[in-house]
């Protein structure tokens, strides 16, 4: 959508001759889309029109050809997909996004058929023979499971800590595994993050791994991310009277799991967060302030409520009689 004209001629002349394989555009950018043999159109997300959905999925099965749309939702989202299929008159087939263990084993899958595939590239022959007497000691599955454990422990490592993405799309709640630790921080969306750029800010503050941040999840104005419990001491000790353009970032251990989505949640603050939330005011990072005062004494500020008001209003106009 930020591309120039030239820009935008050059990508889509080299999706048509297939030299791109993928093309991410937005809703504006979509609907000019022309392009035949398009295969799959993957909607990240459900548009605020329902026309532009039908403009989105219209790029793919043209000219009487198949093809495929698929949307990513949530669970707030399946009302809107129940108004769609009555206009299209067309129904969804609903399918869980694959887990870390799904998505594992079919790399695993593409792998041996990789290789069944190889052709033999007999300038190896040379070789053969030291690698046949390093190798003599071992069974044929031996070979084939120390072989394939090499890309496991990759794939399993990546995977191992990756969310459960159908069980957050059906309304499940992420749930700590042992040794993993859940963190509640007082940013979200409001303040600019999604999950992705929030795992960054994490892990460039905390100097760790992409894959030592994960299960991190965004919400408004709060977000919980997960961490091996051997981190809990630095990230504490980091967002201690941390402050991001003039506001205060408290990350807190949660302690109900089950609470994480509102009402009755138990946290251990950080340390030397305390007072902050006390009647003290901070900057956000838009200017304003934020009043640290409960909701009913900021009433008691604003003077009595409804009772003493009608009060008045009699009162007055008892007064304006009185002058008549």
């Amino acid at each position: 959508g930020d591309l120039s004209q030239n820009q935008r001629d050059l990508v889509m002349k080299s999706f048509r001759s297939r030299q791109i394989q993928m093309l991410v555009a937005t809703d504006v950018a979509a609907r000019g889309i022309d392009v035949d043999d398009i295969t799959h159109v993957i909607n990240y997300q459900l548009p605020d029109e329902i026309e532009t959905y039908t403009h989105r999925s219209g790029r793919t099965g043209r000219a009487g050809k198949n093809g495929v749309s698929m949307v990513i939702i949530s669970k707030s989202e399946v009302r809107k997909i129940r108004t769609i299929e009555k206009i299209i008159q067309q129904k969804f087939e609903e399918k869980n996004i694959p887990d870390g263990k799904e998505i594992c084993k079919t790399q695993l899958f593409h792998l041996a058929n990789d290789i069944k595939k190889t052709e033999i590239n007999h300038d190896i022959d040379p070789y053969l023979p030291t690698i046949n007497e390093a190798l003599e000691e071992f069974s044929k599955e031996e070979l084939i499971k120390k072989f394939f454990s090499v890309e496991f422990t990759r794939f399993f490592n990546y995977y191992e800590k990756a969310p459960d993405l159908s069980s957050e799309s059906a309304g499940g709640r992420p749930e700590v595994s042992e040794g993993n630790t859940r963190y509640f921080i007082n940013v979200g969306s409001k303040d600019g993050y999604d999950w992705k750029s929030l795992k960054d800010f994490l892990t460039e503050e905390l100097n760790l791994d992409r894959d030592d941040v994960f299960k991190v999840d965004c919400k408004a104005s709060f977000s919980f991310f997960n961490t091996d419990e051997k981190h809990t001491d630095l990230i504490l000790k980091t967002f201690t009277e941390y402050k991001q353009n003039g506001r205060f970032v408290n990350v807190e251990v949660t302690k109900d799991q089950k609470s994480e989505r509102g009402g009755g949640r138990k946290r251990e603050r950080s340390g030397g967060g305390g007072g902050r939330r006390n009647g003290k005011n901070f900057d956000d990072n838009k200017g304003g302030k934020f009043n640290g005062k409960r909701r009913s004494e900021r009433r008691d500020d604003k003077g009595p409520r409804k009772g003493s008001r009608n009060k008045n209003i009699e009162n007055s106009i008892k007064r304006r009689r009185s002058k008549a």
